[in-house]
């Protein structure tokens, strides 16, 4: 019974303190594991980005596109709020894959979903298309980290938020 005990203890105990050595790191930001996380994303957008231009295949694309694109968007924003002086490094990968939240081939699950209805297309729809809050909140972010944020790119958020549902934002 006592090796039981033993057993359930050990089984009950290491897997936690084995998984949460680093967590308190983690928690306060060190910068050295925010640094090297970063990279991990820009190395996921670099690599995204050699796949479309040569054609190779295998890019993200549909919804796991969407989303990956704009939460790297996110992370790296987040970062840069946290990190001023790393803005320069990782603020144009944020626009880029913010950017990349709004090609058309991100949306094709979503267009086939509604009968072939992309939501960029028929503003006025219905269906409301509410996953283009997503391409909205990255670009969002983007906008918020880098003072040259793109001009065209700012068109590009504004119409994402209309058709989104966020009309009356762009309006006023």
């Amino acid at each position: 019974m006592a090796g039981l005990v033993a057993a359930v203890a050990v089984v009950g105990s290491v897997p936690s303190w084995w998984c949460g050595r680093d967590a308190d790191a983690w928690f306060r930001g060190d910068s050295a594991r925010v640094h090297g996380l970063a990279e991990e994303l820009v190395a996921f957008e670099a690599d995204d980005d050699h796949r479309r231009a040569t054609g190779a295949g295998g890019e993200l694309d549909g919804m796991w596109g969407l989303l990956a694109h704009q939460m790297t968007a996110l992370g790296l924003a987040q970062v840069v709020l946290a990190h001023p002086e790393w803005r320069d490094r990782y603020a144009p990968i944020v626009i880029r894959s913010a950017a990349k939240s709004l090609l058309p081939e991100m949306r094709t699950v979503f267009t086939d979903a509604w009968h072939g209805e992309d939501g960029r297309a028929v503003p006025d729809s219905s269906h409301g298309h509410a996953y283009l809050s997503y391409p909205a909140l990255a670009l969002g972010m983007a906008r918020l980290v880098d003072p040259a944020f793109p001009t065209a790119l700012a068109v590009e958020q504004d119409s994402a938020r209309y058709f989104a549902g966020g009309a009356a934002l762009v309006r006023s």
